[in-house]
């Protein structure tokens, strides 16, 4: 299992940091191909569930949102969430009610938001600032950080459980190692950003309890349906949104923190 978990990464790692270097089409082109591979991921939870996806729909309202984010910006994605609701209403209205509830359009829009939305921040940080490389290296590096540290820490040293209810392998002692990588994971970047020691310690506190946030919310969708992994995609790992369930929480949270508290 560790031995596929780190080949796996030894493989994958190069190819995502190498699209995250070249930019532009590149990139986004990397991060549609993230949402498609974690929604379609997210549909076979749905199925688990009992519930029936609106396939199309769903895949073009999540790949929208990395798309509008490449030719605009934040302004234009909040009105895209409300044009990719009512549609779905419409559809739903129109053709959807005959062979769907409206627990499927609900759990449908909801995979749109939560992987098509988060992710397409990955793009408004790489695109939308001037130090965009840096920052979305940042965010890699500390959750990346913050996941190893927390899964070595808690497999060799964790006792006291944090949350049974949704994942019996998280520990306490696992978040405090994440926390350790987090910080370790900042203060490197902090050398090619404009981060103070404060914003630094505030960063790699919110990003480690936004990242066990991301892992935990992904445990309560496998628990409702009844699943381990929500994949097989990845050796060692499991699927690519059990790989990506932390960054999906993470990339929001830098993105608001740098525009509210770096940038004057």
């Amino acid at each position: 299992m560790l031995k596929k978990r780190i080949i796996t990464a030894l493989i994958g790692l190069p190819v995502f940091l190498g699209g995250v270097y070249a930019g532009g089409v590149v990139f986004l082109f990397l991060v549609a191909c993230l949402v498609i591979l974690s929604l379609r991921e997210y549909n076979q939870i749905m199925l688990a569930m009992g519930s029936k996806p609106f396939y199309i729909f769903g895949y073009v309202s999540a790949v929208l949102f990395p798309a509008v984010a490449f030719v605009g910006n934040i302004i234009n994605i909040l009105p895209l969430s409300i044009i990719i609701f009512l549609s779905g209403v419409l559809i739903f209205l129109i053709k959807g009610y005959q062979n769907h509830s409206l627990f499927d359009l609900a759990l449908t829009l909801l995979g749109s938001y939560y992987i098509g939305g988060f992710l397409a921040y990955l793009i408004l940080i790489r695109s939308n600032s001037t130090e965009g490389l840096a920052v979305l290296l940042l965010v890699l590096a500390s959750t990346w950080f913050h996941d190893t540290f927390a899964y070595f820490v808690g497999r060799y040293w964790g006792r006291h459980l944090l949350c049974r209810q949704l994942s019996p392998k998280k520990t306490l002692e696992g978040l405090v190692g994440g926390l350790g990588g987090a910080f370790a994971a900042v203060f490197l970047c902090a050398y090619f950003l404009p981060l103070s020691v404060f914003h630094c310690i505030t960063l790699a506190v919110l990003i480690t309890l936004f990242a066990h946030g991301g892992d935990l919310w992904e445990s309560a969708l496998k628990r409702a349906a009844n699943l381990k992994d929500a994949g097989k995609l990845l050796p060692g790992h499991g699927g690519v949104l059990d790989r990506f369930d932390s960054l999906l929480f993470t990339a929001p949270l830098v993105y608001y923190y740098w525009q509210w508290f770096i940038i004057d």
